[in-house]
Order: structure tokens, then sequence, then C-alpha cells
């Protein structure tokens, strides 16, 4: 793993066993923040239809699903590989991958927020706006 020295003496794990880093970094952020963060760092690396979804009153799984398309498979591995990177090194969250970058569908599970990216047909046939369609919307 790529910690600094005694930072392992400061790591905590939460309910589901995601690990956080110091409590200076991530404990004073609101998720929305991180959700925020991770959804402007999707765009800056060329992510389509980047949204964020506040599901927070609806699930117990998540507080925000931030939901980002990848044109193509080399763009989906090279977003799932740069939005890990920025995750751990920016938020100090050490974000489980679930899926291969450059599937259709890969989620980064970061706790409090979960990033789903998903390639055009991807994300058109599963649709998760319309199936989480009661939650708001999150303004960046």
């Amino acid at each position: 793993m790529d910690r600094a020295p005694g930072v392992l003496a400061s790591l905590r794990v939460t309910t589901f066993s995601t690990e956080r880093g110091d409590a200076s970094s991530s404990r004073d952020r609101a998720p929305r923040d991180d959700a925020i963060a991770i959804a402007r760092a999707a765009v800056a690396h060329h992510a389509d239809d980047v949204v964020i979804l506040d599901v927070s009153p609806l699930t117990t799984v998540a507080t925000h699903f931030v939901i980002a398309t990848a044109r193509n498979p080399r763009l989906g591995a090279s977003l799932v590989a740069e939005l890990t990177r920025t995750i751990r090194r920016r938020l100090a969250l050490h974000p489980r991958v679930e899926g291969a970058p450059g599937d259709a569908w890969v989620a980064l599970d970061c706790a409090d927020v979960v990033v789903h990216i998903f390639s055009p047909e991807a994300r058109a046939f599963y649709q998760l706006e319309r199936l989480w369609a009661d939650a708001a919307v999150v303004e960046t």
C-alpha cells in the first residue's frame, strides 16, 4: 500500500470495512463534499454526463451515488485508475473497486459515496437515475 510512515496508526475501519485516512482529513468532511470532489475529478478526466444523487433518505448502503459515463473501454479503464488515485490522494479514502477497469460497469465503493462508471450502453440499460428517481440531484 502507498501510505506514509506513521499513517497506519491513525487509520480506522468503517462499518463497510473501508479504510479512511486520518481524522482531520476525512471525518471533518461531509460525504456530499466528497461526492462533489469525485464528480469534479471525473469531469476533469473526460467523463460524460456526471450526476450526483443524494440517496441517503432511500438506502443505508451509501449517502451519495456519483454516476458517470466513459465513452469507450480505454477511457473507462483510465477513469477508474485516475479516480482511484485521486480519491486516495485528495480524500484519504481507499475505495474498493468492483469490476475490472474497462468493463461496462465499474463501481468504486468509498463507503458513504459509491461511484458508478458506465459504458454508454450499460448506462442506458441499467438506468440508475430512473431506478433512484426519488433521490435528489446534487448541484456542483
